[in-house]
């Protein structure tokens, strides 16, 4: 094989496996197939309501619980968020914080409201058969 030709299989092979390594399929999940166990480690997408958790826990990260709309479900959802300023980020709460003091923007630098309708997308952390976590990446208002 020349020498040319084997420059572009090796140029071919190469972007074919970038691409591949870095492309992350996004899994919509329904109300009913939340914190399965196929999805612990897969980036998902999930649709709901922020809710005010009783207590706020926090190491770089502020996490909110997460309301299905449409279920009864008694399953505890949890979502993470990166602190900070900007996009699909959300500012640290004081110790003594109201539902006023939640300031989180959406992935287009919308700011998100605690109770709205809003779509989550990212890496489903844990998993239990009532109770999941979900590293947000990206979040927007539906």
């Amino acid at each position: 094989m020349p020498l040319k030709s084997l420059m572009y299989l090796s140029l071919t092979l190469s972007l074919f496996w970038i691409f591949t390594a870095c492309s992350t399929e996004v899994i919509k999940v329904g109300n009913e197939d939340i914190c399965q166990d196929k999805f612990k480690k897969k980036t998902v997408e999930i649709d709901g309501v922020l809710v005010l958790p009783s207590k706020i826990v926090t190491s770089g990260k502020m996490i909110m619980n997460f309301k299905l709309e449409g279920t009864a479900t008694k399953r505890l959802i949890t979502a993470s968020f990166g602190l900070g300023v900007g996009n699909n980020r959300m500012e640290k709460l004081p110790s003594n914080f109201t539902i006023k003091d939640v300031k989180i923007l959406d992935k287009n630098g919308k700011p998100i409201k605690v109770g709205e309708k809003v779509r989550i997308v990212g890496e489903m952390y844990s998993t239990a058969s009532n109770y999941c976590h979900i590293n947000v990446e990206e979040i927007e208002n539906i």
